[in-house]
């Protein structure tokens, strides 16, 4: 029986530090993703008003830019699992002042854009707690947007 052990307890440790290690980077997705929707949004709120009063929905690029960031960087320092990583994390964002008669393709998916878009992009390297001989470091990443829609439909 003991023998059966030795050979089993190095499968077993090995077997729940993958576990612990896999469910450390699936909450750092959440926590990462989390941030990029809220940055996005925050964003996004940064609306041209006097474009808006001549009927042209427009984004202030830097200022949303500026925003976007800011506030991506402030969510991940905020949440437990991305608190140490904040300064380390690569926050892209591009604004995209598109018009149904104007669009564009948003710069890391290709999707159209039809509507005034805040993109944002976070992305950062971590290293595993109890895998680090196995796999020395893994890129969690997330991409959000979010967009000043002309008249938002309450079933979408």
């Amino acid at each position: 029986m003991a023998a059966l052990v030795a050979l089993a307890l190095p499968v077993l440790i090995l077997s729940a530090g993958l576990v612990i290690d896999v469910a450390y980077l699936f909450w750092m997705r959440t926590a990462v993703q989390a941030a990029a929707d809220f940055a996005a949004l925050a964003g996004a709120q940064n609306v041209d008003l006097e474009a808006l009063a001549q009927g042209q929905r427009l984004l202030l690029v830097e200022e949303a830019a500026a925003d976007a960031r800011h506030w991506a960087r402030l969510n991940l320092a905020a949440h437990p699992a991305t608190a140490g990583y904040q300064d380390a994390a690569l926050v892209e964002v591009v604004v995209t002042n598109a018009a149904p008669g104007a669009p564009a393709r948003q710069r890391w998916t290709g999707r159209l854009l039809t509507d005034p878009t805040v993109s944002v992009r976070i992305s950062l390297r971590v290293r595993p707690f109890l895998i680090r001989s196995l796999v020395p470091e893994v890129e969690v990443s997330a991409l959000a947007d979010a967009a000043l829609l002309e008249k938002a439909d309450p079933l979408e």
